[in-house]
């Protein structure tokens, strides 16, 4: 005969894990329901952010098949410039430079991400601040320019999932 505080625990322990497993989901939802999405005929630009205040912008992005492409600027109206970097360690202290050949195609995106490539915001009009949206231009060689919202987010802020479904509208 088993006891009955071991049917108890199991008990608990199937119950938490249901409640721990409808919290995770509920959680993924929200943040899944944060995710933007722009895209033309060619290209796909998910859940472009930054955070605040670095003026560091990140996105994910790709091309239909069969297309590539190329990042060769951004612009933005309260930033006098934006450069693309690329976030290095060079004799053991980090650094960024200037960031060349950003060419992208479906099997190989363009990951924007922390410690890594990004667009970097200069001379802006004030620090970035946490729920603000900054308009961003991102300029490619052969598709058109695609004008998108970057959501400011917290220091201490988990950063948006890039959908890796995201997929362009039909090419022509």
């Amino acid at each position: 005969m088993q006891n009955i505080n071991s049917i108890s625990r199991k008990t608990s322990v199937y119950w938490f894990s249901l409640c721990l497993l409808i919290i995770t989901f509920i959680a993924n939802s929200a943040q899944a329901s944060e995710n933007t999405r722009y895209q033309n005929r060619a290209l796909c630009i998910d859940s472009p952010w930054a955070y605040e205040p670095l003026g560091e912008v990140y996105a994910y992005i790709v091309a239909q098949e069969g297309h590539t492409d190329e990042l060769v600027g951004a612009t933005s109206t309260l930033a006098e410039r934006i450069e693309v970097h690329n976030f290095l360690i060079k004799s053991g202290f980090a650094v960024m430079e200037a960031a060349n050949d950003l060419q992208f195609n479906h099997t190989n995106p363009l990951i924007l991400g922390p410690a890594g490539l990004h667009l970097m915001l200069l001379d802006t009009d004030g620090p970035l601040a946490a729920g603000n949206v900054i308009p961003v231009t991102l300029n490619f060689a052969k598709s058109e320019s695609v004008d998108v919202d970057v959501r400011v987010i917290a220091l201490d802020e988990l950063p948006p999932e890039p959908d890796t479904t995201c997929k362009p509208d039909t090419l022509y």
